[in-house]
């Protein structure tokens, strides 16, 4: 009973008791997060164009929140850190962001941001707001439809490994394209300290969902 345009899907917190969603309040598009046992309501901010937003798997209070500040563009303005219980915010991010994701440690933002030639991974501590440069890439076309809805599928197609330690992907690196342009699924080094290594020939590319088998 809470239509609104300016967002594509509601997330759950991780202990399942608040749905995060856009709503008019008092005539202006805010953040909601709904309490669902009481019905309790709080309201964020305000969503100019639209939003996407994510809560951490492990703090039910904290939700990753990325506006787009222009109809124009493809790209949101950063990444915030929403604590619904306080409303404090910490901005975590300040690029161009297409595309985000928790670690399933909640420790970490995995951000496809904006690149020279193509998108950058970059790894992002929620704590610091320490930002990694982990690789440039060009995502498949299958990929990058991926992307372009992310928030839709997160839980069911995971970028994240279960330990937190590494990123998949479909496509090419743009430091490393090859001369026959074969897309390729690749696993990132989420520290940026290890090497990518490249798999077989792939359109799409994911994890296993963290807790299945």
């Amino acid at each position: 009973g809470r239509p609104s345009v300016r967002y594509r899907v509601p997330s759950f917190s991780a202990d399942g008791a608040s749905l995060a969603y856009v709503a008019e309040v008092d005539g202006v598009s805010r953040m909601v997060a709904r309490e669902l046992r009481t019905g309790d309501e709080r309201s964020f901010g305000e969503v100019l164009v639209d939003a996407v937003f994510a809560w951490s798997p492990t703090d039910a209070e904290a939700l990753a929140i990325a506006v787009r500040p222009d109809s124009r563009s493809p790209f949101y303005e950063g990444v915030t850190i929403l604590d619904t219980a306080t409303g404090d915010e910490q901005v975590v991010y300040e690029g161009r962001t297409f595309a985000f994701w928790w670690s399933p440690d909640g420790a970490t933002l995995a951000v496809a941001g904006a690149g020279p030639d193509g998108f950058l991974w970059e790894g992002v501590d929620v704590d610091s707001g320490t930002v990694t440069t982990l690789a440039e890439f060009i995502p498949t076309p299958d990929f990058l439809t991926y992307l372009q809805f992310f928030d839709q599928f997160a839980r069911s197609h995971q970028v994240w490994s279960a330990d937190s330690r590494a990123l998949v992907f479909a496509g090419q690196m743009v430091e490393d394209r090859t001369a026959d342009g074969v897309d390729r699924a690749w696993v990132l080094d989420a520290t940026g300290e290890g090497n990518h290594v490249p798999l077989g020939n792939a359109r799409a590319a994911f994890f296993v969902p963290v807790g299945d088998s």
